[in-house]
């Protein structure tokens, strides 16, 4: 089972850098599973940080659904919001608008806890 959901990740992978037409649905499915806690969720989170270190740029173009993303992450239990946050941190250097999104979302989810 590990072997077969770690061929799926590659495949996904592969599929987001060579298909433009496919990212969209594959961010959106990754973003669905987490923001509904899934089971799965920390593998989906661990597939968008490979995507996000691979293809920053091209995830750029997504940053709207991963602030959205960001929104529910008070919701979220610990170890999924501390593995989204470790996923998406390399897009805040490439964007300073994501970057403050960021902070307001953290000082939200630090008073409403």
């Amino acid at each position: 089972m590990e072997q077969a959901t770690r061929i799926g990740e590659r495949l996904l992978l592969r599929s987001f850098v060579v298909q433009e037409v496919g990212r969209r649905g594959i961010l959106e499915e990754i973003f669905t599973r987490v923001v509904t806690r899934s089971p799965s969720a920390l593998r989906f989170i661990a597939l968008l940080g490979v995507i996000i270190r691979d293809c920053q740029h091209s995830v750029l173009s997504f940053l709207p659904k991963v602030k959205e993303t960001l929104d529910y992450l008070a919701l979220f239990p610990y170890a999924t919001a501390e593995a989204l946050l470790d996923a998406v941190r390399p897009l805040i250097t490439l964007d300073s608008s994501f970057y403050e999104h960021l902070a307001l979302v953290l000082r939200k989810a630090m008073f409403s806890k």
